[in-house]
């Protein structure tokens, strides 16, 4: 499942060619996709004359119109994100499953199997402005090309209509028409060379779309960075290089070490430039290069994903890992240690990294802080500017951490250690020891959640397994889970696709073991 979807964008459900019509039987296969997939689900019944494997309806078979009914009234009561429905089929039945829709995107369809129609011709217009009447979210005209020129005609019917509030997908079948799947914008179909069954004629896949493009120079070589300093371990061109290659993208990610943000002046002026990763001292000092903010990126007040804005000239600046450290900390919490108004967090470090972990947390809940950063000053401005973000917040700047636990105060059941594992400025370079001992840590559990990932056994995961070895209840995550959810989420702005996550983790798990093999983790502080 996680193969054949790379790229996709959501499920079709032929309906027609399952082995029953049975509503339990249906509602069996919409669950089982569910379970293996949180992509969303096009719920499609084809007949005979639109090509597909359910009998073709007469309006006066009342028998056969209830049967239909009832199948797509249970596709709404399923919640599928989308129906796909053909205009040919009974209006009763149209009007009643537009009408109660809800949340579902209904997807008006006309197929032209006779050959009949022609995008040039009035006629099709007419097509178009019917199935818009009709109150569809989306219209879906296929044709079919007998030359090439007719891929054309389709382009500019699609530029006719462009302006128009509904959407279109149009597509022409047969072999002439592959181009024109390639050129629609909008769910186009594809198939998979995994899929068993032999696909219709002229019907694609995901990545040989990908590849046309680029051969036709709709889809140009992209140059993408990670701007930072020291960074010559980073394990960042890993996660990308093969996200764009298991994504069919001619795109490419390499290391730009930089003490200073000017040098960074000429790389993404290129034409060429797509985008990149921002990471330790840039993050803050890469802003005054950007002309837009996400929201996130503005309230953190650190960036670590550029992206250009297009037809401008300008760059987008974000921040990504808000997102990674929320999600490592979701998926560890468990109903032990649920999120409440007495829960307590410990966050070590003053960097922008820091500022991300107080709003990743400020997200599920935390409202009570202790920061603890060997600058003090660069806590204190972290507390400063979420102080004004929510008065509930109660944010403390720790001189030491032997302070904790402070009177009145549980001690923390999350802590993020966002601080560098290794000082490389000392030669030879020594573990950073910022005294934090197992007292600190919940005897009543938690998670640990340690960013750094150029050691693979730092004292904030030794702590918490120590802990853990005794009957408490911690949980560790490692940096590197951290580093490749904030990179899926870089993938997603990047391209508009979804990361393939269970291919880039398997890769880049096993270069992270060559890199750091388990025999370098340290056994002492």
């Amino acid at each position: 499942m996680d193969d054949i979807s790379i790229g996709i964008d959501l499920w079709e459900v032929r309906v027609d060619h399952l082995q029953s019509y049975d509503p339990d039987f249906i509602t069996f296969q919409i669950a089982t996709l569910r379970k293996h997939s949180l992509l969303p689900i096009l719920f499609t019944i084809r007949t005979v004359s639109q090509g597909g494997r359910y009998p073709d309806v007469r309006e006066d078979d009342l028998q056969a119109v209830e049967r239909l009914r009832s199948l797509l009234l249970h596709a709404l009561r399923l919640g599928v994100e989308y129906i796909d429905l053909e205009v040919t089929l009974p209006l009763s039945i149209l009007k009643e499953i537009i009408c109660g829709k809800g949340n579902t995107t209904i997807i008006g369809s006309y197929h032209d199997w006779k050959e009949g129609l022609f995008w040039a011709s009035p006629q099709t217009r007419q097509v178009y402005d019917s199935i818009v009447r009709m109150g569809v979210d989306i219209v879906k005209i296929t044709s079919t090309a007998k030359v090439f020129e007719d891929n054309m005609s389709l382009r500019q019917f699609c530029s006719s209509v462009e302006r128009h509030p509904i959407p279109l997908l149009a597509v022409n079948m047969g072999s002439e028409g592959k181009i024109s799947r390639v050129l629609n914008t909008l769910l186009c179909p594809v198939s998979h060379p995994l899929i068993p069954n032999t696909p219709p004629l002229g019907q694609i896949s995901y990545r040989e779309c990908q590849q046309i493009l680029y051969l036709t120079g709709l889809l140009p070589p992209r140059r993408y960075y990670v701007f930072g300093n020291p960074i010559a371990h980073s394990m960042s061109p890993a996660i990308h290089n093969t996200a764009f290659t298991a994504l069919g993208l001619p795109y490419t990610y390499e290391v730009k070490e930089t003490p200073s943000i000017q040098e960074l002046r000429n790389v993404m002026s290129s034409s060429s430039f797509g985008g990149a990763s921002v990471t330790i001292p840039h993050s803050r000092d890469i802003i005054p290069l950007l002309q837009q903010l996400s929201p996130q990126a503005r309230v953190i007040g650190a960036v670590n994903t550029i992206t250009p804005l297009p037809n401008c000239g300008g760059f987008r600046g974000d921040n990504t890992d808000w997102r990674g450290i929320k999600a490592c900390l979701v998926r560890s919490l468990t109903p032990a240690h649920a999120v409440t108004s007495s829960t307590t967090a410990l966050i070590l470090g003053g960097g922008g990294t820091a500022r991300a972990a107080v709003y990743a947390l400020y997200q599920i809940g935390v409202i009570r802080f202790w920061i603890y950063n060997r600058t003090r000053r660069q806590a204190e401005v972290i507390a400063e500017d979420f102080g004004k973000l929510d008065s509930m917040l109660r944010i403390v700047v720790l001189d030491e951490l032997d302070e904790l636990p402070l009177p009145g105060c549980p001690p923390p059941t999350i802590i993020v250690s966002t601080v560098p594992a290794v000082d490389q400025t000392q030669t030879p370079s020594k573990m950073i020891d910022l005294g934090l001992k197992k007292e600190h840590l919940s005897p009543a559990g938690g998670v640990a959640l340690e960013l750094a990932y150029d050691r693979r056994m730092t004292k904030l995961l030794a702590l918490a397994q120590e802990r853990r070895e005794k009957g408490y209840g911690w949980t560790s995550v490692k940096g590197i889970e951290m580093l490749l959810e904030q990179g899926y989420e870089q993938t997603r702005i990047w391209t508009g696709r979804r990361a393939p996550k269970r291919y880039v983790r398997e890769k880049v798990l096993e270069a992270y073991s060559q890199w750091l093999p388990e025999s370098s983790a340290p056994l002492s502080w």
